[in-house]
């Protein structure tokens, strides 16, 4: 599951996000990024505590695209969302490349997606049964920036049986 949900977080409030980035000032135990987390976690409906802390991309015409980015295996995580903080640049888009979907970027939006996919498993002389396995088809990749610089906040949720 891809999902996007626009003006999640104002503009207004994006550009205090991103301006504490920029001045080196993002601190996970500011009240305005907990207010943040918080927000995400309870629109999700996923418990704060499986919030990993959240981490900031920023990417300029001077880096080369993220290509296939995924998260480790060893550390099953059941979503992530990635919240665009500002949208006054070119290119930046995130594509992910077996649902052949190119997300375009807008300030405030949330996108959220699975990591997680349920995998069928039957071994010999035994009943079937199903686990929850990491998914490969939604590694995704950030499309070089051609003028400005982007910045998205990133958040993991851990699965709740790890």
């Amino acid at each position: 599951m891809i999902k996007t949900y626009d003006n999640f977080l104002s503009a207004e409030k994006c550009s205090l996000i991103r301006d504490q980035i920029e001045n080196n000032l993002f601190n996970l135990k500011n009240p305005q990024i907990l207010n943040m987390r918080k927000e995400i976690s309870k629109f999700l409906n996923i418990p704060l505590d499986l919030q990993q802390d959240p981490f900031v991309i920023v990417n300029t015409e001077k880096n080369n695209s993220i290509e296939n980015f995924f998260e480790s295996k060893e550390e099953l995580k059941s979503k992530t969302a990635i919240l665009y903080l500002n949208d006054d640049y070119e290119g930046g888009s995130i594509y992910f490349k077996h649902h052949l979907l190119y997300i375009e970027p807008k300030i405030g939006k949330l996108l959220v997606f699975d990591r997680l996919s349920e995998e069928f498993w039957k071994f010999k002389g035994q009943e079937k049964f199903y686990r929850l396995g990491w998914n490969p088809n939604m590694n995704y990749s950030i499309l070089p920036i051609r003028k400005g610089k982007n910045f998205l906040l990133v958040i993991h949720f851990l699965n709740k049986s790890t």
